[in-house]
């Protein structure tokens, strides 16, 4: 992207087709978007594949989002089905764009799974987009999910809905209904509306699209779990905002396991990930060595403050007891992530072949005996909104929203309870090098306090010789 900017070639595009049907067709590593469909009216896409990655890594960092552009399927026109497809980009994956005779309508999203920018309309600068459905969607990892954009000029969206997604951990914001945040520009952080650098930078800005129009959004049964961030953003604009925007069934399972794997849920994608179990055997090994290190050099240094053949110096001791508090920081920091895996393997592993993604979405999370209270995560904006509604089983309830949500979900859902088995061993460790700590203190003042006691004890027996013999020479 920095070298070549917007001149870089498509994988496949098609213009003006008419009642195309497309099965079973993988697309690597396209250079730009990797597919573009303009014009079209009946089109069916079924079973076909998009990958676009430039490491092996389960997710999006900032390596793979620097294949900026890398779009799945990007459609416009009418009447058109795709279905049955594996979508992993670095940009959007299923699209609708602006059409050639400014409307694009009647889009169906059907049995689809994604990761990067998951669910996309836009970005739209004067078209209108209507009748658009988003249905029975898993988006592993995604970057973003549910995502409606505008760039400017004077778009409109209407009758759109997204029902029954399943967010996995996305990494940034699972909702964002608002501005483009692009660049389209050498500078990565230009505003074009919204920036990329926003919210992170201080400096960056995020306009809203002011002569845009939303209206009709349905998000119904929508689960997302362990969401990285907050859970979005909603900014429509104050000269015409987004009306009828309703949240029905849409949830945030904060504390819950990942319930989809990378390899289930792309089994059209030939993809190389890296093996897990190489990080967790390092993991281990990491943590033995720790504790290795700890139980046979450190503590019987720490411990023995007369014999030389444990520490040099008083200097000495105190270094070991900083790095014995240290490696021991590490030791919990290091087993943490080991013992998450574990129990989530273990606790919450489920037969997914068998379980069907309702059933998945129905399936509240395990809360132990022993919980924390924490806050929900909330929407970073919400404004320029007109009746937006959140009803069913919505939590949290965004706060420009009207609250139609039953009463026992608010109950149930009004603080979220996680469990804190991920932390206890930090917890025990931290107990462990604390309670060691202050056992070293105690036994250091112990031990200057009895050295003092004998010098001062010492001092007055000289004391007293001195006093002797001078009386003696006083008396000769």
């Amino acid at each position: 992207y920095l070298k070549y900017h917007e001149n870089r070639p498509r994988l496949f595009t098609m213009d003006s087709g008419r009642n195309v049907y497309i099965k079973d067709i993988l697309f690597k590593d396209s250079p730009y978007w990797t597919t573009k469909f303009t014009c079209m009216d009946g089109m069916e896409i079924d079973g076909c594949g998009i990958t676009a990655r430039r490491t092996n890594q389960d997710g999006h960092g900032l390596l793979d989002l620097s294949a900026f552009n890398t779009d799945g399927f990007d459609v416009s026109g009418h009447n058109m089905y795709i279905h049955d497809c594996n979508c992993y980009a670095q940009d959007d994956c299923y699209t609708v764009k602006d059409n050639c005779d400014g409307v694009s309508s009647n889009i169906l999203f059907e049995n689809n799974n994604a990761s990067g920018m998951a669910m996309v309309i836009g970005s739209i600068g004067g078209s209108h987009i209507k009748n658009v459905t988003f249905r029975n969607i898993v988006a592993h990892h995604t970057f973003k999910g549910i995502y409606t954009k505008f760039r400017g000029g004077t778009g409109k969206m209407t009758d759109i809905t997204f029902e029954n997604v399943l967010m996995d951990t996305p990494d940034q914001f699972p909702i964002w209904i608002g501005p483009a945040q692009q660049a389209d520009d050498p500078d990565p952080c230009h505003p074009n509306p919204c920036s990329l650098c926003w919210p992170d930078i201080p400096s960056a800005i995020c306009n809203p699209v002011e002569e845009s129009q939303m209206e009709n959004i349905m998000l119904r049964n929508i689960l997302i779990r362990s969401p990285k961030m907050s859970l979005g953003v909603i900014m429509g604009s104050n000269e015409s905002p987004t009306k009828n925007l309703t949240f029905d069934n849409v949830r945030v399972d904060k504390c819950g396991a990942p319930l989809t794997t990378i390899e289930e849920t792309f089994p059209l994608l030939p993809l190389d990930v890296w093996d897990d179990w190489v990080a967790k055997i390092v993991a281990i090994t990491v943590a033995a060595l720790f504790f290795l290190i700890v139980l046979f050099c450190v503590l019987p240094c720490v411990l023995c403050f007369k014999k030389k053949w444990c520490c040099y110096s008083e200097a000495g001791k105190r270094h070991w007891k900083i790095i014995a508090i240290t490696l021991l920081v590490l030791v919990a920091v290091a087993l943490t992530p080991v013992y998450i895996w574990h129990h989530d393997v273990g606790a919450d592993k489920m037969n997914r072949d068998e379980v069907s993604q309702e059933q998945r979405a129905a399936t509240p999370s395990r809360v132990s005996a022993f919980k924390r209270l924490t806050p929900p995560p909330q929407f970073l904006i919400c404004q320029g909104v007109e009746a937006a509604v959140a009803t069913g089983n919505t939590y949290p309830v965004p706060r420009c929203f009207i609250d139609m949500t039953e009463g026992e979900s608010k109950w149930e859902h009004g603080v979220q309870a996680c469990e804190v088995r991920e932390y206890w061993w930090t917890f025990l460790l931290a107990a462990a090098g604390a309670a060691t700590f202050a056992y070293l203190r105690w036994k250091r003042g112990k031990v200057s306090y009895k050295a003092r006691a004998e010098s001062e004890g010492g001092e007055d027996e000289v004391t007293l010789e001195l006093v002797r013999n001078s009386d003696h020479n006083r008396s000769s």
